[in-house]
């Protein structure tokens, strides 16, 4: 029994590419209503993570072995936290959070779909409110 990390490694960086797709949304928000410093957080964040994903998942060879349950449990474990990690800054460097624990705090919240926050939202700009229903649907 060996564990796929080849395979692993793919799948991780395909979720995190995906992820980062889903920020030129709040990206666009963020333009619209003026709101620049959440604007050059996504702007950074979302060509970060999508090359960083794309790259992962071209250059990490492809193999023939299986995914075994651990795999998965592995895979759903990593994403999470790393989804969540990169999620996190979003709300840390636009300033609306004051330590980057609660930032995690939001982001972890938002992918498990617990609906808790740390944070009055009616505070957050239209970006984050958008990125953290996002990050509900994508997590749920």
């Amino acid at each position: 029994m060996h564990f796929a990390y080849k395979t692993t490694a793919r799948i991780v960086c395909l979720i995190i590419g995906i992820t980062g797709a889903t920020m030129i949304f709040p990206f666009i928000c963020a333009a619209i209503e003026g709101d620049s410093q959440s604007t050059g957080v996504f702007a950074i964040l979302c060509p970060v993570s999508v090359i960083t994903g794309i790259l992962g998942f071209k250059f990490i060879p492809r193999t023939n072995r299986s995914l075994q349950t651990r795999d998965a449990y592995f895979i759903v474990l990593a994403s999470w936290i790393l989804c969540a990690l990169i999620g996190a800054i979003t709300y840390y460097v636009s300033g609306e959070l004051p330590t980057y624990a609660d930032a995690i705090f939001e982001a972890v919240a938002g992918y498990t779909t617990t609906g808790a926050s740390s944070m009055n939202e009616l505070s957050f700009t239209d970006s984050l409110v958008l990125w953290k229903a996002i990050t509900h649907w994508l997590g749920g």
